[in-house]
This record gives C-alpha cells, sequence and structure tokens, in this order.
C-alpha cells in the first residue's frame, strides 16, 4: 500500500508539471519569439463555445464542424449543452446516444489536434443538475421572529422561517430583548445575499448606547422540541424569539435541458461538490479515457448566475475555525440586529463574509480543480458574478477568465484587468474570456471581423490573452442557412456564416497576437491594494491608471510573500509594480497587512494611501488595538497633511490615494505616452517582458487615422513593427532615442501594432525625415512620389534623399463580371458591372437581397515600367461590404478583412495582361430580410417578450430531411430565431470601390 501511494504521488507530481506546461504558453529556451508569432502553437489559438442545442445533434453536422474550426485556425471547442427555448431535438442529454455523440466529437477532434473541453453541468450556469436533492443544495440561512413578554415559563409554538423544497435544519433559537435601536442598515447586503457595494455604518457612539450586548441574547436551543415547540423562561421584559435554521436557495443550473436541469449543488460543501462532480462528469471522463489530458483537456465554468449561498451544515464549525470564535451568539446580527456595537455587528459580518469567499474559494473551486487534476484535466471559470471574489477563487482556477460584450467591452475593461491581475497573483500566464457576446441589438450576424478586432484589441491592452468566443452553434444540417443560433445571444461564429469561409486571416491575427500577449510578465507602474470587501463590485474609476501607465491589483493576502528588489516590488514571479496604493476604501487593514506594508518600506518600496480607521475583523478589534495603532503611528505617524510624505527604511511613505498626483511627485516617467496625449482615450496599450525583449501592444480605438508619436520609456535597444495580420516583421526605420525611445507612428482606425524591442542599438540610425510625408501599409514604410527628403541620423549627420517618380494611379473601378452562389436567389450566370454600386442598390431583386459571396473579375493592362526597383504597388479597394479575398494572376488569394482595404500587390502584377479576381463576402442580413416577403409555414412567437418574441414556435416537418427542405422551403434562408421583418433597413453590401492600384516609393530601400 505504502508503494502504491508513493507511486501515486510520483504520478500525480508528474501530471501537475504538465498541467502547468498545458497552460503555461511561455516561450522554451529552444524556440524564439518570432517562430511562435509567424507560426502559433495550438495553445496559443481562440477557442469556441460550441453550443448543442436542446438534442438538436448529429455526427454529420459536429464532423462539419470541427473540420470547420480546423481549417479556420480555431484551437479547439468547449461544449455546452444548454436549452434556450429551442424545440427538441432527438439527442437527449444523458442518454446512452447523448454520450455516443460526445464521444464521437472527441474522436473527431482527436484526429484533427483540436482541443476539447466541456462545461461541467447541463447550461451555462453553474453546478447543479436532477441529482441533487435540496440537502445537497445551495443553502441559506433563515430565521422566523415572535415576539413575547417574560416573566414567567412558556411553552410556545415557534413558526418556520419561509423555506424551499420542503427543507429545512435548525441552527439555534435564541432570545434577545427587545430595545429602541433600529436594525442595521442595509443588513441584506452584508449577510453576503446582494450585490449592493458594501458601506460599514460605524456611528460607534450611538450604538453603543443602544445596542444590545452580547450577555443579553440567551440561548434557548436546548428547549425547542422536534415538533417547534419551545419551553422557555424568560426574564420579565419584551423579547423576540429568534428561531434560526437553514433551507436551500432554490437555484437550479441553467438555461438546461429538462432531463439535466436541477438543484445547485451546495458550494460551500467539499461533499456535495465531490457528488456534483461524479454525476455531471463521471461517465463522460469515464468514457473518455484514450483522451484524457491530450485532447479532452478542460472543465469549464461559466459566469456564476447561481446565485448567493451564505450557509451550509457545516458552517458554525468553519466559521470557528477561520475566525477563531463562536458565531453562535451573534446570530441575530445576520438579521441586521446590532450586538455590543456597529463596530462589533461589522467587524462579525466581516468575518461572515470572509468566511463564505473562503469556503467558497476551497470547497467549490478547489475541490473542482483537485478532481480534475486527478483526471489530468485543467479548469478553465469565469470566476466572477454574485459572491465570488476572483482574488480568492482564482487560486484554484487554471485558467481565470472574464468576459466583454460587444455592447460595452471599454466599460468591462476594469473587471477585465482585475482577472488579468489575479491570475498573475498566483503566477498563471493565460487569461481567458468569454468573448465578443451580444445582445441582439449588438448581435443578429451584423458583426464582421472588422467591426469585432476593436473589442478584442480593447481586451488584449485588458490582459486577456486568450479569446473563446461566444459562440459557435453546432449545426446538424448543413443545408439550412444561416441555421440555428443560441437563442437571441451570441455574436454568429461559424461554417454557415455568410463571411466565415474568410474568417482564417482575422483569427490568425487573433493567435499571433495572443501567442506574444502569453508570454513573460505585464509591466504596471502602479499596484492597487483592495479591500477584502470589494471582491467583484470594483468601479471602474478605482482602477483607472493615469496616462501613460498601467496598474495592477492585489488583496492584502498577497502581500506576504511579496519583496522589493531594486526598489521594484515583486507580488509574484508575474506581478510586479513600481509602488503600491491604498485604495480610497482601504479604510479597515488587519494587522498582518499593515507588518507587510511596513517591512516593504523598508525594503525600498513606495507606498501611498491613507491610514486605516480600524481592523476589519472582530478578534482584532477586541485584542489587538494598541498594537494595530503603533503600527499605524510608525507608517504613517506626522503625515498630517494631503501629499505629505516620510521615508522610513529605503523606501517611502506618502498621504495620499491621488494616482495622478502619486506618479508627478514621485517623478515616475510615463511607461508609453503618445504625443499628443489628448488622443489617448482611444489609444491603448499593453507592455510585456520576455526575459530580455520588451514588447507592447498598441492600438487605435478610434474610427479615425491617428498620426501621433509613441514615446516609450525603453532606451539601448532597437524598435521593431511586428504586424500580428500577416505576420511581417520589419525594423522600425525612423526613430530617436534619448531617456525613451520616440517613434513617428501612423495608426489606421481600428489598427494595432506590436513594437518589439530585442536587439542592440546600432550604431547609427535615422533619426528624423523632413517633410513628414511617410505613409505606412503593415510594417513598410512609403512615400508617395518625388520628394526631396532631408534625413537626420542619430548623430546629426545629415543627407538629403530624392525619391523616384511615381506612375500615375490606374482605377480598375468599371466593367467587372460578378458571379454570385448558386441557391440564393441571385443569378446563376456573371452578371455584368459596368460600375460598381451595393448590391442594394441593383435592379434585380435577387442581387438587391443577396447574401453569401460574390466574385468580381476582370482583366487590365498594367504599362512596362509601371513599377520601378524600390517601389511597391498597393492595391486600393476603396469601400468594401464586408470581407475580400484578392487573387491576381492565379496567385495565393489574400484576404483583406481590415479598414483601409489595401494590400501589397507587386510581387502578383506582370507587365502587359493581368487577371484579377475579387471575392466579396456580406452578412445573412440582406438575405433574412428579403425573405420576409416570402410566404413561409415557419411560425415564430411574436410578442411574448424580449426573450421569447422571435423564437422559433416549432420545427417544419420537413426541417430534416435535405430533399423535402429543398422542395417545401419557399425561402431561400432558415433560422431558430427570427431577428428581422420584411421592412427593416438593408445594409450595403459588395465592391463598391473606388479600386485603383497606386505606386509608392519604400523608404527602407534608400
Amino acid at each position: 500500500m505504502k508503494q502504491f501511494r508513493k507511486l501515486k504521488t510520483v504520478i500525480m507530481l508528474l501530471f501537475c508539471i504538465a498541467i502547468s506546461s498545458c497552460v503555461n504558453t511561455q516561450v522554451s529556451k529552444t524556440d524564439t519569439l518570432k517562430s511562435g508569432f509567424t507560426s502559433p502553437p495550438r495553445e496559443a489559438k481562440p477557442l469556441v463555445w460550441w453550443d448543442w442545442v436542446n438534442g438538436n445533434v448529429t455526427k454529420e453536422g459536429i464532423k462539419a464542424d470541427l473540420l470547420d474550426m480546423k481549417r479556420v485556425g480555431i484551437g479547439g471547442a468547449q461544449l455546452f449543452d444548454l436549452e434556450v427555448y429551442m424545440p427538441k431535438g432527438p439527442v437527449r442529454y444523458g442518454t446512452d446516444d447523448w454520450f455516443e455523440h460526445v464521444n464521437y466529437a472527441m474522436h473527431i477532434a482527436d484526429s484533427l489536434g483540436l482541443e476539447f473541453h466541456v462545461m461541467n453541468c447541463p447550461g451555462w450556469s453553474a453546478s447543479g443538475g436532477p441529482w441533487n436533492t435540496p440537502e445537497k443544495s445551495m443553502k441559506q440561512i433563515v430565521w422566523s421572529e415572535t415576539h413575547i413578554e417574560g416573566g414567567g415559563e412558556q411553552i410556545i409554538e415557534l413558526p418556520l422561517p419561509e423555506i424551499k423544497h420542503d427543507y429545512f435544519e435548525d441552527i439555534a433559537v435564541l432570545a434577545v430583548p427587545v430595545n429602541s435601536h433600529d436594525r442595521l442598515e442595509n443588513w441584506e447586503n452584508k449577510i453576503a445575499f446582494s450585490k449592493t457595494p458594501l458601506k460599514r455604518d460605524m456611528d460607534s457612539k450611538e450604538a453603543d448606547n443602544k445596542a444590545i450586548q452580547k450577555h443579553q441574547v440567551l440561548n434557548l436551543s436546548t428547549k425547542l422540541s422536534d415538533d417547534g415547540m419551545l419551553t422557555c423562561n424568560l426574564p420579565a421584559g419584551n423579547w423576540i424569539i429568534m428561531r434560526f435554521g437553514f433551507t436551500s436557495t432554490g437555484s437550479t443550473n441553467h438555461p438546461a435541458v429538462p432531463e439535466g436541469h436541477g438543484l445547485e449543488c451546495d458550494k460551500l460543501d467539499v461533499e456535495s461538490v465531490k457528488f456534483q462532480f461524479d454525476k455531471a462528469l463521471g461517465r463522460i471522463i469515464k468514457n473518455a479515457q484514450p483522451y484524457l489530458g491530450s485532447t479532452f483537456k478542460g472543465l469549464v465554468f461559466d459566469s456564476f448566475e447561481g446565485g448567493y449561498q451564505n450557509w451550509t451544515k457545516d458552517f458554525p464549525n468553519q466559521f470557528e475555525r477561520i475566525n477563531g470564535y463562536d458565531l453562535t451568539p451573534y446570530l441575530p446580527i445576520l438579521a441586521g440586529v446590532i450586538i455590543d456595537s456597529k463596530v462589533t455587528t461589522e467587524a462579525i459580518l466581516y468575518d461572515f463574509r470572509g468566511t463564505i469567499d473562503k469556503l467558497i474559494a476551497e470547497n467549490y473551486f478547489k475541490t473542482m480543480q483537485d478532481l480534475a487534476h486527478e483526471n489530468k484535466l485543467v479548469t478553465y471559470a469565469e470566476s466572477q458574478g454574485g459572491p465570488l471574489n476572483p482574488f480568492t477563487v482564482n487560486e484554484y482556477v487554471d485558467v481565470p477568465m472574464n468576459e466583454f460584450w460587444l455592447r460595452n467591452y471599454i466599460q468591462r475593461v476594469p473587471l477585465m484587468k482585475q482577472s488579468a491581475a489575479s491570475a498573475h497573483l498566483y503566477n498563471k500566464s493565460v487569461v481567458g474570456a468569454e468573448s465578443f457576446t451580444a445582445i441582439p441589438e449588438y448581435g443578429k450576424w451584423q458583426s464582421t471581423p472588422f467591426t469585432l478586432k476593436r473589442a478584442g484589441d480593447c481586451a488584449f491592452t485588458a490582459g486577456i490573452n486568450r479569446f473563446i468566443f461566444h459562440t459557435y452553434i453546432h449545426q446538424p444540417y448543413d443545408y439550412l442557412k444561416p441555421g440555428f443560433t443560441m437563442g437571441r445571444y451570441g455574436t454568429h461564429f461559424g461554417r454557415q456564416s455568410a463571411w466565415w469561409a474568410y474568417a482564417k486571416d482575422w483569427i490568425d491575427y487573433i493567435s499571433r497576437s495572443q501567442f506574444l500577449l502569453q508570454q513573460g510578465k505585464t509591466i504596471t507602474d502602479i499596484g492597487v491594494l483592495l479591500s477584502n470587501d470589494m471582491r467583484y463590485d470594483i468601479p471602474g474609476g478605482d482602477i483607472k491608471a493615469p496616462l501613460g501607465y498601467d496598474l495592477t491589483m492585489a488583496y492584502p493576502q498577497h502581500l506576504d510573500n511579496s519583496k522589493v528588489v531594486n526598489g521594484v516590488i515583486e507580488l509574484s514571479d508575474l506581478a510586479h509594480c513600481e509602488m503600491l496604493v491604498l485604495n480610497d476604501r482601504s479604510s479597515y487593514m488587519d494587522i498582518a497587512t499593515l507588518k507587510n506594508l511596513y517591512r516593504l518600506v523598508n525594503e525600498g518600496a513606495i507606498i501611498a494611501g491613507k491610514p486605516p480607521m480600524s481592523p476589519p475583523g472582530y478578534k482584532e478589534i477586541e485584542n489587538s488595538m494598541d498594537e494595530f495603532n503603533e503600527l499605524v503611528d510608525k507608517i504613517w505617524g506626522g503625515l498630517d497633511d494631503d501629499h505629505a510624505s516620510k521615508s522610513i527604511g529605503k523606501g517611502k511613505v506618502w498621504n495620499t490615494t491621488n494616482l495622478d498626483k502619486i506618479v508627478t511627485i514621485t517623478d515616475l516617467k510615463p511607461d508609453l505616452e503618445f504625443i499628443p496625449n489628448q488622443q489617448i482615450d482611444s489609444l491603448r496599450y499593453i507592455h510585456k517582458k520576455i526575459d530580455d525583449t520588451d514588447v507592447y501592444f498598441v492600438t487605435n480605438l478610434s474610427s479615425a487615422l491617428q498620426s501621433v508619436k509613441v514615446s516609450i520609456r525603453i532606451t539601448g535597444k532597437k524598435p521593431e513593427l511586428w504586424d500580428a495580420a500577416t505576420g511581417k516583421t520589419s525594423d522600425v526605420p525612423i526613430y530617436k532615442v534619448s531617456n525613451s525611445t520616440e517613434i513617428p507612428f501612423n495608426l489606421e482606425a481600428g489598427g494595432s501594432r506590436f513594437i518589439v524591442f530585442r536587439d542592440k542599438l546600432p550604431s547609427k540610425w535615422i533619426a528624423k525625415v523632413e517633410p513628414d510625408i511617410l505613409e505606412t501599409l503593415e510594417t513598410n514604410y512609403l512615400v508617395k512620389g518625388d520628394k526631396q527628403l532631408k534625413i537626420v541620423y542619430s548623430d546629426d549627420s545629415i543627407k538629403t534623399h530624392l525619391t523616384k517618380e511615381c506612375s500615375e494611379p490606374m482605377d480598375l473601378s468599371k466593367s467587372w463580371q460578378v458571379t454570385f452562389i448558386e441557391g440564393r436567389g441571385a443569378p446563376s450566370e456573371a452578371v455584368a458591372f459596368e460600375s460598381l454600386m451595393s448590391w442594394t442598390e441593383h435592379s434585380n431583386e435577387d442581387i438587391k437581397y443577396y447574401s453569401g459571396i460574390a466574385e468580381y473579375a476582370k482583366t487590365f493592362t498594367l504599362p512596362n515600367n509601371y513599377i520601378n526597383k524600390g517601389q511597391r504597388c498597393i492595391l486600393k479597394l476603396g469601400d468594401v461590404y464586408d470581407v475580400a479575398q484578392v487573387s491576381i494572376n492565379g496567385h495565393k488569394p489574400v484576404i483583406v478583412w481590415k479598414k483601409p482595404a489595401e494590400l501589397d500587390v507587386t510581387d502578383m502584377l506582370v507587365n502587359g495582361e493581368n487577371k484579377i479576381t475579387i471575392g466579396v463576402a456580406n452578412r445573412w442580413i440582406n438575405r433574412l430580410i428579403g425573405d420576409e416577403q416570402i410566404e413561409t409555414d415557419i411560425l415564430y412567437r411574436e410578442g411574448s417578450g424580449k426573450f421569447t418574441t422571435g423564437v422559433i414556435e416549432a420545427f417544419p416537418d420537413w426541417m430534416r430531411d435535405e430533399q423535402r427542405a429543398k422542395e417545401e422551403n419557399k425561402r431561400h434562408t432558415f433560422t431558430t430565431w427570427k431577428h428581422y421583418t420584411a421592412d427593416a433597413p438593408l445594409k450595403k453590401s459588395g465592391l463598391l470601390g473606388p479600386v485603383q492600384l497606386e505606386v509608392y516609393n519604400e523608404f527602407v530601400k534608400f
């Protein structure tokens, strides 16, 4: 047995090492950044949420979906089984047939080299199912109150509190004297059963005079009979008999199919969590033995929508273990009763909430993680929402996640940064996100790769480095287009999207970006120390860094292993900061944190903030106020004025929390500054340090070209431009170096670049060019026409250069032959477009409403010497709606998905006749609107509310038969949700131009 245990320990150790390598994609010494950037590994590729909707699943669809994911560069799928108002399909959750389809999906994923993950239970939230009885469900404390007059023995019947699922267990019966004091303000929130931001009530003088004292609370629990009768003899006076117990919260997993729907498991009880894991995942794991740890790699926990839980059967023992005192005499506090004082009451409530935080992290997330690791799996979790504290929970999550929606991605930056910060504190380099989620106003087939790019780039700058697309719906029938949806929600990714055939280059852009952003550590100047009570509800203003700086966050417990190295505070291997700033709400601080702050400042740290008023928890308030006050005085003593400072040991303390003021008075130079800096709101960045290499990702979120200078706090290294859209890299040809590196930068609307510092500066470089007329395309700097340039070098030497004359632009906007995909209503023969126009303006109704890909073709003649040596020819497509693919003279097609729609075609062209084809894909919107004018036997629900209006009432009889569908579906489309009416406005579509060839001089060839 001992030998077996030793072997098991070794196996688990090796697996833990493997887990680390799976979720940490740091570049090994034998690899290079550049090769990984050019061809990103699987771990850097985005994933998708792959939704199977209410049993509408086929093996043909499974294979087609997964083949498509492989084709476009998706790294793998995270499987969800959902209901979402959809009519039932034949493959029912939990049946042998369902398990066979899951295993088939794993088999296909394995053959394609794709990752395969599963949601930990049916639905998207959270961990529940029909196997959970009320005894194993999430629990809440409840109580009833009975008013009596004391002065003699009485036998009274105590009513049950309000209970759910006919389940109730007693905790204690307490008698509390009636007094005139109001109950604590906002106490429902303070017992961890609400999301409202916390505010302590600390009017201690009033509370001390009027509060019930602890010794006045009488425990009558032994006087209660099994039938609810209480025998008591209370002193004279008015009393409240409080019968405390717990019941189920009634929370269920959702939106789950009936076969998988049931109560949420108890998140504070280890055995209930283990039971849930076995029932929801046991058979999947048993069937997947050949794929565990290789293809089947992960379990998913979507955003927590299970509501609040504040009790479990063993809660009193757990509370005493964690906090060192008995909660029982203070139970009335959980009903808003003030005991001893408001200070004491608030402190006990703080301990109560902290106990719940700790139990959720250790008993739910850690248990799930341990079970996952035993089966060679890792956990992905959106550790957010409801009662979750990301900084506590993410210790037990392998890949912490957040989310961003298309409607408010900028507003979500603070929350995304919170998840990234917590990941870095636990040395986790990969930070995931549910990505591009949309309500109908932003969804319903409106998005294109370019419109999605801004939201994705914004998430990158917030620390997200692995996207999980929301959502890729399983399409069981290839002939139904655009097909199934996840109800009303989501950006409709997948093979049935009208532009998806051209999605690969955009996804490659994401993969290259994610590869670089998963490496090294994020450089942050400011560390914000938060209060444990803030949990997930952090107002955006609390974590907004001054212009030119970035910040991270930590909670008090993360200071325990911190240290100061050369003036930099190292919170962990991946979390560093130049200074630590106490959040405005950090008015309460425990003694361990004060000791850590005092230690850090002595070691050389800069600490800024206001002194705390009190410890947050009960035991330290009762027993350690002298020590608390002594430590506060050591750190802040004598700092009475705002912004005053003093030196302690090697460090310094500032009496302020104003971040803008702090970076000024400490003379901390910005890490990256845009000049002019008024454009900073649309220009964002993130800085990664990878060994000796510095990598900056810079993006322009605005709808206009930004011509700026970028001043970067790096010297002694040569800057390079890396373009994730193409994989191309080049040296920056013009830059100045003094106490920073300054680079002239033209960044197109929605554009982005990586600026990389790897190698030492050359002996000489170009510092300035006059006039400042350079344009950029990808990583190239271009000059239009014959210009006399004054080139100033780093050693102040000057050279004059005359650029070559460029040929006149060639207009290609006339006389195109356009061929449309058959079966969408458009003509089967090529259509002549003498002038370019939106398809919606065409006189042919079938073209007006067309959705899909159309191919534009023509020939043109290129004169001899149209392009001279040292020149590049740029094809400018003008307005394209929405994505294009260009091929000239049979060269490999190039996808154009960004704006401006331009590409370098120099190497595709020949003197004389050239043949060009341009495929253009739009969105499904116009065809769906056109089809609303065609009679149908498909019924959609009307006027039933925003969550169900538009859902298909029932599937037509012909839906599952391809031949019948072709014969009986009078429309060109089929979808499970009606998003458009016949009178909805059409969207511009096709190639609008003007299309031109334009020649430039290539600056780097001078």
